[in-house]
């Protein structure tokens, strides 16, 4: 338990007014800290980009009085390796990471009650960093911990045992409506496309806008518009490996995975493309995959 200076129901509701959608977490973080009864560690998961963030910024808003650049808070990020070219390298918290936390929580805190860490993506912990949290998680000191996830099933059950488990839901159709609007994403309200894909979630509904942007204009075109020649196949294969970088291949796949689900509800179409998807994350010569891909398309 966290014994806080005083808070108010006003402090709370304008540290979590920028938060849509996820009114029980609210509830619960603010049931804890008007009784003062916080608990050493939080577990906010749910699916990517639908504001668990967001709810550890309002949490730290109340504890610490702001929610950057405070003495008292540690947040801990996946890093990436350097890129090798062409491939995709996926973030990771490293252990090097989770062993800085131990001794900022083991010292007392500078402003504030008490220290904060968050680990955000938590899910990006390989065994050996999710062994050296333990330690942390059983003895926090006058810290709260807060590991966000998108998936708490991918943390080790002796981390999830240690946590008061907090869900995030995916939001409506009006909830996402709100957040875009408010982020002045009015022309994403426009791809209906792009909000099916994203399955109630602001966030990575505004990461697939990013991808579509970065794709030439002719290219989706030429992609959905219907059955091409092998000539074409082939050299749509070719700009495609040649103009968008690995992570941007791997976004199209899905996009095409989906718009042939929703327009002709084709398995075998589906199956080819996810042979692509999978052949790309397995670091194969892209122009080979996009040409074997597209001239199976062809014959579909």
């Amino acid at each position: 338990m966290r014994h806080l200076t005083m808070v108010t129901p006003e402090a709370i509701e304008a540290a979590f007014a920028p938060l849509v959608g996820q009114t029980l977490v609210v509830t619960l973080l603010a049931q804890a800290l008007l009784r003062d009864r916080l608990a050493p560690a939080y577990l906010i998961h749910g699916p990517a980009g639908i504001g668990k963030r967001v709810v550890a910024r309002g949490l730290i808003q109340v504890l610490l009085g702001r929610p950057d650049n405070h003495p008292d808070l540690l947040w801990v990020s996946p890093t990436v390796k350097a890129k090798e070219s062409g491939r995709l390298s996926f973030p990771q918290i490293r252990l090097e990471q989770v062993r800085e936390i131990g001794p900022f929580v083991g010292r007392p805190p500078w402003q504030a009650p008490q220290s904060v860490v968050v680990i955000e993506d938590a899910q990006a912990m390989n065994e050996a960093a999710q062994d050296a949290l333990l330690k942390t998680l059983e003895e926090p000191g006058r810290a709260v911990i807060i590991l966000l996830a998108d998936q708490a099933s991918a943390l080790l059950p002796t981390i999830r045992s240690r946590c008061q488990m907090l869900p995030c839901r995916r939001l409506s159709t009006a909830q996402m409506t709100q957040v875009l609007t408010t982020l002045g994403q009015t022309e994403l309200l426009g791809r209906p496309d792009l909000l099916r894909l994203a399955r109630g979630s602001p966030g990575v509904a505004l990461s697939h806008w990013q991808f579509w942007q970065a794709l030439p204009d002719d290219l989706v075109a030429a992609l959905t518009q219907g059955q091409m020649s092998v000539a074409e196949a082939l050299d749509t294969g070719r700009r495609i490996a040649q103009d968008l970088d690995a992570e941007t291949q791997v976004w199209l796949v899905d996009y095409l995975q989906r718009y042939a689900w929703d327009t002709r509800h084709q398995i075998p179409t589906l199956s080819i493309l996810e042979k692509a998807h999978q052949a790309l994350l397995a670091y194969c010569q892209p122009r080979l995959v996009w040409e074997a891909t597209l001239v199976a398309l062809t014959q579909q």
